[in-house]
């Protein structure tokens, strides 16, 4: 299995792997503002796949697998979006904000999922190597993907698929438990 790009102890290590990987030296050597981060990945996939923003999803999806490991760790340094559960209720009180919740979410839930999977990977006396727990690690760098993969919803249509996806990925998330408990039971 892979070593973990990051830890709690090393975020500034994934900012230098980003900036080696995704920007060329020649634009610019500092160290990558998180604020661009989402430019630079763009420009990284137009430079392995030309005209990517027109390219189908599983091409995209492709170049983005590639370097999925550098990818969960520039997510996973991002700082998380503070929401109380009374404000997620609150706003899904109002319809009309439907598109701007949507979009909200598909920019936030990659950066928790990588959060998640980098802490799964840094997991003590092995537990991240054991099956449970590579499963787990494995179904949530697919959803990294697939959420990268996906445009952010732009009208109501999008939306709904969004809300589909969503929904598909809460249930699929009911086993995790489950899951990760026979991964210590392995150990």
């Amino acid at each position: 299995p892979p070593t973990p790009l990051l830890s709690p102890y090393t975020r500034n290590t994934s900012f230098q792997l980003l900036n080696k990987h995704l920007v060329e030296p020649a634009i610019t050597t500092e160290i990558m503002p998180v604020s661009h981060m989402n430019m630079a990945m763009r420009t990284w996939l137009e430079r392995l796949v030309p005209n990517a923003s027109h390219a189908s999803s599983v091409i995209r999806r492709k170049a983005l697998s590639k370097n999925v490991d550098v990818i969960l760790g520039a997510l996973a340094t991002k700082k998380a979006t503070p929401v109380s559960l009374k404000e997620l209720y609150r706003y899904g009180q109002v319809p009309s904000l439907r598109l701007h919740h949507a979009q909200f979410l598909h920019r936030e839930v990659p950066i928790r999922v990588s959060q998640r999977v980098m802490e799964l990977r840094c997991l003590p006396f092995r537990l991240s190597e054991s099956h449970g727990v590579r499963e787990v690690i494995d179904n949530y760098t697919s959803y990294v993907l697939d959420l990268l993969t996906m445009d952010p919803p732009s009208s109501e249509d999008e939306v709904d698929m969004f809300q589909r996806y969503m929904k598909y990925l809460l249930q699929d998330n009911t086993e995790v438990v489950q899951t990760m408990a026979l991964g210590v039971i392995q150990v």
